[in-house]
């Protein structure tokens, strides 16, 4: 009984080593995954907010020319944000992706509205085998 072990031995070291190692190689890519989904929906929540204002300005018979127009910032951390009317009445409010990540690098996302009044949402440019990391409301096409 005077000879007992103090601390871990070898194998108990190694053990939990190998089960940390595990755990990291599932957890990382899928943090990394969760931060790609939070700079989307962050990027649909900016361009969101400026549905209400073309409403706005489209019932008062006013002119969209740019984002400042709807009072959304050209640039910010998370998009570039445009925003314009087609020939054809149809208004395009769009964020492309900035300081992304190199899956959604190239992403754009992008409401229309159609001369009816509809608002659409679609997602372009992840790359493939990425498209779950657009926001619901807004699939990748």
């Amino acid at each position: 009984m005077k000879n007992m072990q103090k601390g871990f031995s070898l194998i108990e070291l190694m053990i939990t080593v190998a089960i940390i190692g595990i755990l990291s190689a599932i957890a990382i890519p899928s943090y990394a995954n969760y931060q790609v989904k939070a700079k989307m929906t962050a990027g649909l929540a900016e361009v969101t907010t400026g549905k209400k204002v073309v409403e706005v300005k489209l019932n008062n018979g006013e002119i969209i020319t740019n984002a400042a127009a709807i009072g959304l910032a050209a640039t910010t951390h998370n998009c570039t944000i445009t925003a314009e009317v087609a020939n054809t009445g149809i208004v395009f409010i769009s964020c492309l992706m900035a300081n992304a990540p190199g899956k959604i690098s190239a992403a754009k996302i992008t409401w229309t509205r159609a001369v009816g009044g509809e608002w659409t949402c679609v997602t372009t440019g992840i790359v493939a085998g990425f498209e779950d990391l657009a926001p619901k409301t807004c699939k990748q096409v």
